[in-house]
């Protein structure tokens, strides 16, 4: 019996202790939520809606890529790179800035060969090319973009050899696409 009881009064409790009398009513809140929305319309405050509001482009942010050495420091000796005063193969990554101090490029090798991916931004920071390498070779998707940060055109190469092509026109129209098997 005592079972029961309680199996009664904690479904009780659970069923007509859940509801509204949890929400604060809104005189103590302050300003009701559907007043906030309209407010958030009519002043265009709200960061989701801004009516007329203008279409500044944003400014690309810096990637957040570990440093490299200066791409300058890197001398290429029969296909192979090394740090101008190393006599072993480069492993790491390098990046070269442009005159503003924007990355323009940043690039990752292995025993002296380009491994892994490659980076080149413009000199407003935007991305103007990414290319996939393995050991030396393109190896995977590489991308170009136009300068409005529309998708200019994409290869995809499998160990150094070109397989697909698409290219876009600045508007993101698929413009040409082919296969080479």
């Amino acid at each position: 019996m005592k079972t029961v009881l309680w199996v009664f009064l904690v479904s009780a409790m659970f069923f007509f202790g859940c509801g509204d009398d949890t929400t604060l009513p809104e005189s103590e809140m302050g300003t009701s939520a559907t007043e906030e929305k309209k407010s958030d319309r009519t002043s265009g405050s709200s960061p989701r809606f801004q009516p007329n509001a203008p279409e500044e482009p944003e400014e690309p942010e810096e990637p957040q890529l570990p440093p490299g050495e200066p791409a300058e420091d890197l001398a290429e000796r029969d296909g192979t790179y090394f740090l101008a005063d190393r006599e072993d193969p480069f492993t790491g990554a390098v990046e070269k800035r442009h005159p503003n101090g924007r990355l323009a490029l940043w690039a990752s090798y292995s025993e002296g060969k380009p491994d892994g991916v490659q980076h080149f931004w413009d000199e407003k920071g935007n991305k103007v090319q990414e290319s996939n390498y393995t050991k030396g070779s393109l190896d995977g998707i590489q991308t170009f973009w136009w300068p409005n940060g529309i998708k200019k055109e994409e290869r995809i190469w499998q160990a150094g050899e070109y397989r697909e092509l698409r290219r876009w026109s600045r508007d993101g129209e698929l413009v040409e696409e082919n296969r080479n098997f």
